[in-house]
């Protein structure tokens, strides 16, 4: 019996396999229908190493505006780096750098940009900055590194005796030492006067103007100018006598250089209006003969770089600060209230005509209208000042920052003074073989 139980237990384990595979759990690796295993993940690139690819270029900017250099590189995940003159520049880490305004010390530094990332880093060549001129510095550059700049200066009548104790028929020149575009602001000086005349005396005076409380002088001859680029424009500070303080600064622009050619009574208009008595009177030039080879003027405009507080005499001339005052001993109200006539205005001046103001610590009175021309000598827009120092009342006029500097003006009848005033809109310098023409021309 007991071999008879053992053989039904063995005979009936076939049975109970098969019922447990019919239906039973199926083990995981075996349910994939074909039974193959799934694909590995592929492996990751290896990263590259930064390579570039397009290099930077020199660039070229005017005095003011700024630069752009731009690069490209190959490689994983590439982060950029400028350097100026091997130098990091802070913030400059994409693929192109515009640099702040440039100014003449920028001259020739050199660019690079480093291209790094986890594997490797590579370095541009070197792109280097170069400044160059406007077309307005150009035409500066040409008469004022090549001979001089000469102004024409003259008191002359149109008709008549000339007094040799009020005109007078004379120039000035200015010479650059080196272009301020690579060498920085360079201080000149306004030489003269050379006298264009062999009869009348040279009258130089000297120009004296309200700043920082005081007055200041600005010689009458071999004066000191500060000459530098902003921007597109030439700067021009006058300085005081001490060479160093600056008087009144001006911008100048709208440059071009006109040659002249031919005898001087076939002299353009352009020169000969703003000229009036120079041209316009015959006993004063002999317009037979021609400019020599070379000759040429400018045209360009000239505007105030802030207000210009000038101070004149009132009564007796002075050539220094100590300007003659109109009135001692008084208050700049009671003056006004009383009333101030300027004779060369045509007008008595009112408190009421005008506002009182404080520039620089100093109490100034200026009027509401400008000046009439016939009173200013030129179209430049001034208006009447009063002011007070030490106890004492002066005069002098305010032309406004950005105010049109003119010199060159010219009435319909020269003889009468109440008739139309042309006004040139621009100013005129002469070259050195202008101005020696007009020094063999002068008949007087």
């Amino acid at each position: 019996m007991k071999h008879v139980a053992t053989l039904a237990a063995m005979v009936c384990v076939p049975a109970l396999i098969a019922a447990c595979s019919a239906g039973g759990p199926t083990h995981p690796e075996t349910s994939h229908a074909g039974g193959s295993p799934p694909p590995p993940a592929p492996a990751p690139a290896p990263a590259t190493a930064p390579s570039i690819t397009r290099q930077p270029t020199d660039a070229q900017a005017i005095t003011g505006d700024s630069a752009t250099f731009n690069a490209t590189a190959a490689g994983t995940a590439v982060k950029f780096q400028w350097q100026r003159d091997g130098v990091d520049i802070p913030g400059a880490v994409t693929s192109t750098y515009t640099t702040p305004a440039v100014a003449w010390g920028d001259e020739g530094a050199t660019f690079t940009v480093v291209a790094t990332n986890a594997v490797g880093r590579a370095t541009s060549s070197k792109a280097t900055l170069h400044l160059v001129l406007s077309s307005d510095q150009q035409a500066f550059e040409s008469f004022a590194l090549n001979g001089g700049i000469f102004l024409t200066d003259w008191k002359l009548v149109y008709s008549g005796a000339l007094d040799p104790l009020a005109d007078w028929f004379e120039s000035f020149s200015t010479t650059l030492p080196a272009t301020p575009l690579t060498n920085g602001p360079q201080v000149t000086t306004e030489a003269g006067p050379l006298n264009l005349s062999t009869t009348l005396p040279t009258h130089a005076t000297p120009d004296r103007v309200l700043k920082g409380g005081r007055v200041l002088v600005i010689p009458a001859a071999d004066y000191k100018i500060t000459v530098s680029y902003e921007g597109s424009a030439i700067r021009l500070d006058n300085l005081a006598d001490d060479g160093t303080t600056v008087a009144y600064s001006e911008l100048r622009s709208a440059y071009a250089v006109h040659a002249l050619e031919g005898s001087l009574s076939q002299s353009p208009a352009e020169l000969t209006r703003p000229y009036n008595a120079v041209f316009g009177n015959p006993a004063i030039l002999d317009q037979t003969l021609s400019w020599a080879d070379g000759a040429a003027y400018l045209t360009f405009k000239d505007i105030l770089a802030g207000d210009l507080y000038r101070a004149f005499d009132c009564h007796a001339a002075t050539t220094d600060a100590a300007i003659s005052p109109c009135y001692t001993n008084t208050t700049l109200q009671a003056a006004l209230t009383s009333g101030i006539t300027s004779n060369s205005d045509g007008t008595t001046y009112r408190l009421a005509d005008g506002t009182m103001t404080s520039v620089d610590g100093t109490q100034v009175w200026i009027a509401t209208a400008p000046r009439p021309a016939s009173g200013v000598g030129s179209a430049t827009v001034e208006y009447r000042i009063y002011f007070a120092l030490q106890g004492n009342v002066y005069t002098g006029a305010l032309s406004r920052d950005g105010t049109e500097i003119e010199s060159g003006n010219y009435r319909t009848d020269p003889t009468n003074p109440a008739t139309t005033l042309y006004i040139s809109g621009y100013r005129v310098r002469l070259n050195g073989a202008a101005n020696a023409t007009l020094a063999s021309a002068s008949r007087i």
